[in-house]
């Protein structure tokens, strides 16, 4: 996306239900982060591979943590600032990311061309 752009529901069903979706994905990806973790951990004290294989491995890792990563701050699951879940989010083109109506509106009070 291009521009600055809102998302709004005032239907209380459908923020319930958008909200509960939101919670399910940010579960998944919580444990799917806690999974790749417990790899990084399991290959960083296995005796059998050499330093070389170790790198390899974690490099790998670390790539799908960054991939996650950045999936999930792209996505409108919660505020980029105050992490809340339960409200309608104000997309940012310039960060790329998602924040809350309020949040959206403090943090352009001081920089109006990061915020437009």
């Amino acid at each position: 996306m291009k521009k600055k752009r809102i998302i709004t529901l005032k239907d209380p069903k459908l923020r319930k239900i958008r909200k509960n979706l939101r919670e399910l994905l940010l579960k998944a990806f919580s444990e799917r982060l806690s999974e790749v973790r417990s790899k990084k951990d399991k290959i960083r004290e296995n005796p059998d591979l050499n330093y070389y294989e170790k790198k390899e491995k974690l490099i790998e890792l670390q790539s799908i943590i960054q991939d996650l990563t950045l999936a999930k701050n792209g996505a409108p699951l919660s505020c980029s600032t105050c992490k809340r879940i339960d409200i309608d989010l104000v997309y940012n083109p310039v960060f790329e990311e998602w924040y809350c109506e309020e949040c959206y509106e403090f943090n352009s009070q001081g920089h109006k061309d990061w915020f437009p």
